[in-house]
This record gives C-alpha cells, sequence and structure tokens, in this order.
C-alpha cells in the first residue's frame, strides 16, 4: 500500500490552491447546493465562503487526493479551515475538486470530526 503522504507533498498542494484560485477569479465557483445549509450554519455569506477559499493554505490540508466516487475520474481534495471567531476558532471541513477548468466546491460545513493536518506548523 503505498503512503498517501509520500505523493501528496506541500508542493502539490500549493500548485492544486493556485489553479483553484485562478479558477475562481477567472470561471467563479460551482457550488453543489447541498453546502448552502453549511454555510448558513456557520453565519457567514458567499463572499466570506470565497474569501476562505480564497485564503487555504497547503497548513490547512487534511486529506486527499482520492478519486470521486461518481466515476468521473476527477480527483478530490480535503482541507480544514480554522476560522477565528470572538469565542473560539471554527474548523470549517472542505470538500474541493477542478472540473472543467472550474473550482466545485462539495462540502462547506463545521468540522464535526476529529482531524489533523499533517502541514500545520
Amino acid at each position: 500500500m503505498v503512503n498517501w503522504m509520500s505523493i501528496t507533498t506541500r508542493n502539490n498542494i500549493a500548485l492544486f490552491l493556485i489553479k483553484i484560485k485562478i479558477s475562481i477569479s477567472k470561471q467563479g465557483i460551482e457550488w453543489v447546493p447541498r453546502i448552502f445549509d453549511g454555510i448558513l450554519e456557520l453565519e457567514i455569506n458567499l463572499k466570506e465562503a470565497v474569501n476562505i477559499l480564497q485564503n487555504l493554505t497547503p497548513a490547512d490540508y487534511y486529506r486527499g487526493t482520492s478519486p470521486d466516487f461518481n466515476g468521473d475520474g476527477t480527483m478530490i481534495w480535503e482541507f480544514i479551515y480554522e476560522m477565528d471567531s470572538e469565542k473560539q476558532n471554527i474548523p470549517i471541513y472542505i470538500k474541493l475538486k477542478f472540473q472543467n477548468d472550474k473550482c466545485k466546491v462539495l462540502s462547506f460545513h463545521r468540522s464535526r470530526k476529529p482531524y489533523f493536518l499533517p502541514y500545520k506548523d
């Protein structure tokens, strides 16, 4: 079995995030409708959600890549962004992929599971 950490390097993550950020600025974002409940629960708006996506770094990397279960040949990347709130840091689980030259957001909600960020300093 191949160790996923040996494949998904900090540089690979950085390149993926650059590609996503360029896509956001040029083509916008495709939001899967189910994510809107998570954004509402976080009490943020879409502009703030986009800002979070644009501020992702390799330190926010959680896991991946893994194939999308829909069988379209695309790869899924998962991140946990720790949003500062007045009372605490709120971990936001974000699942992304790049499809048809566009950033597609598959999940965006409060993380409810324990997590480890392998590149967090």
